[in-house]
């Protein structure tokens, strides 16, 4: 089973992977590219509660501070 990253849009850690191979290097592209990290019911929909940011951050090995976060996670 793939590992949802996204559980607000049901996007996998895969589909995250393949928009980076494909040339997405921010928050913003993936988003764009993949519809992950733009809405904003992580609350309810991630089982852990958190925002799915930071670990779109990680799989880009982005350390900077985030550029973005949904409503619901400010």
């Amino acid at each position: 089973m793939e590992r949802i990253v996204c559980y607000c849009n049901k996007v996998t850690e895969q589909t995250i992977l393949k928009a980076i191979e494909n040339g997405a290097k921010t928050v913003q592209d993936i988003g764009d590219k993949t519809k992950a990290g733009i809405s904003n019911n992580c609350s309810e929909t991630n089982p852990t509660g958190k925002c799915c940011i930071p670990e779109i951050k990680k799989l880009l090995n982005d350390n900077s501070p985030s550029e973005k976060s949904c409503c619901c996670c400010k």
